[in-house]
């Protein structure tokens, strides 16, 4: 009887220690379960995977277009219109006579092409002397052929002509020119001196032993023979009023003295005489004698 129970205490044995390791493996799964969903873990950080290239022939990526600081676009630079001035002196220049000379405008600064001649205002001022300045047509001024060739201008030139009134005193006289485009104004100073167009000559005529009795004296233009002033003689002494510069030829006659066609009959040389007034004379004096006395 004993010997048939105990094999079913073995049984027993083994199926309680399968359930205690099933018990044991499960618990041990929900212990595994409850740690792998808790807020607490930390997942390992995930490797980046590399972005895929672009297969030949796709559209590739548009770039961003960059955004200028400014929507306007600058102006450019104007570089504004300057110049330089320069003049003439005329050193002699007698009562009722003219002269035209040039007045220049080289360019400072700036384009000449880009001012039109006509834009260019001319004045000048010469005070309260009379004298007449007028301003003749103005054009583009070019240093050389070459520039000229290829309209190349550097400023700008007028034709100032100066107009001595008879009336005007024989001086030294300062004209300002002035020249202006847009705002912009220079001036220079001409310096004109004006000497006596006409001068009067006086003195004595010693006839020495030409035996007549001078009674007439005349200056003959040694450079234009048909130019020429006679006048009567008071004793012997004279006051002839002739045109201011030229060098002449003097002669004396009695009262048998005549002039004809360019001939001078009974005329006695008496040398020549140099007229040349300067600025601010109006008279000289000169003595002569008849040549060969």
């Amino acid at each position: 009887m004993s010997q048939s129970q105990a094999p079913k205490k073995t049984n027993k044995a083994m199926i309680g220690a399968i359930i205690i390791i099933v018990i044991l493996v499960v618990a041990a799964g929900a212990l595994l379960i409850n740690k792998t969903s808790s807020p607490n873990s930390v997942d390992p950080t995930p490797t980046p995977t590399a972005t895929p290239s672009p297969l030949s022939g796709s559209t590739p990526s548009p770039t961003a277009t960059p955004i200028p600081l400014s929507s306007s676009t600058p102006s450019p630079t104007v570089v504004p219109y300057d110049f330089n001035i320069s003049g003439f002196n005329v050193t002699g220049l007698a009562q009722g006579d003219s002269f035209a000379g040039i007045i220049v405008l080289t360019t400072f600064s700036g384009n000449a092409q880009s001012i039109n001649p006509n834009d260019v205002i001319w004045s000048a001022d010469s005070g309260s002397s009379g004298i007449q300045c007028d301003f003749g047509s103005i054009s583009y001024s070019y240093p050389t052929m070459i520039d000229q060739w290829f309209d190349i201008p550097d400023g700008f030139t007028s034709t100032l002509t100066i107009t001595i009134p008879s009336s005007t005193p024989t001086n030294n006289y300062t004209i300002t020119v002035t020249a202006q485009i847009g705002s912009i104004s220079h001036s220079t100073s001409c310096l004109v001196s004006v000497y006596s167009g006409y001068v009067t000559v006086s003195g004595t005529v010693n006839a020495g032993n030409s035996n007549i009795t001078p009674t007439q004296i005349a200056f003959i233009d040694k450079e234009n023979p048909n130019v020429n002033y006679i006048t009567t003689l008071t004793g012997n002494t004279y006051s002839i009023s002739v045109l201011n510069v030229p060098v002449y030829y003097v002669m004396v006659s009695d009262s048998n003295g005549s002039e004809s066609n360019g001939i001078w009959y009974n005329w006695y040389d008496c040398g020549s005489c140099s007229v040349g007034v300067p600025v601010g004379s109006t008279s000289m004096t000169q003595d002569f004698t008849v040549s060969g006395s």
